[in-house]
């Protein structure tokens, strides 16, 4: 008896803590979803704590011309290298020394690069090529943005994407990253479940 007891005991621990998860799942998700009538914006994520601008500053350090793209960096590039090319002319507007360039792929989607004004290298960040924004808005008092689905300014490392990235449902929301020089790093989500409702039920 004394020696099954050992193994009753994880178990057991394994059989609670299976039971355990979806609640703590559940309880996570109700706090970070994002609920209500659209349009998503960004004032929809007042209530929660999320990265802000001034979290992740960087210097502008650029100075000059900004370098001709490389398009041989990236197989994607050559596809898009002229909407590349002129995006890159107008010089960084992102992380200090970076030019992010978007350009249209459909009603309400956009697709982007990220180039390096020092040296032309193209980016192409993973899983973000493009970005759904068909029931994105802006905040009330917040000022015109470049582009209705992105947030980012040329003396942070921050980079906000509204809507759904690839047209995944799943990722509609708000999404946070930091740029790191290569890549993005996903900082934070808050999903969105906000619906379509009729003009006389108002808006949350």
């Amino acid at each position: 008896m004394s020696k099954s007891l050992p193994l009753i005991v994880p178990v057991v621990l394994l059989f609670i803590i299976t039971l355990a998860i979806p609640a703590i799942v559940d309880s996570v998700n109700e706090v970070e979803v994002i609920e209500g009538c659209y349009p998503l914006t960004l004032a929809d994520t007042t209530e929660f704590k999320v990265p802000r601008f001034e979290d992740y500053v960087i210097t502008p350090d650029f100075v000059g011309k900004p370098a001709q793209p490389d398009i041989k960096t990236q197989p994607r590039a050559r596809r898009f290298r002229t909407m590349i090319r002129e995006g890159a002319t107008h010089g960084p507007n992102f992380a200090g020394h970076y030019t992010i360039i978007v350009w249209g792929c459909g009603t309400g989607c956009v697709e982007l690069a990220i180039v390096d004004a020092k040296n032309g290298r193209v980016f192409f960040p993973s899983g973000l090529r493009y970005v759904d924004g068909s029931f994105v808005g802006v905040s009330p008092n917040e000022p015109e943005p470049t582009v209705l689905t992105l947030r980012y300014r040329l003396d942070s490392k921050l980079l906000i994407v509204i809507g759904a990235p690839e047209e995944d449902e799943y990722r509609t929301g708000v999404t946070y990253y930091e740029w790191n020089g290569n890549h993005l790093r996903k900082l934070r989500f808050i999903r969105s479940a906000k619906k379509i409702c009729r003009e006389d039920q108002g808006r949350d």
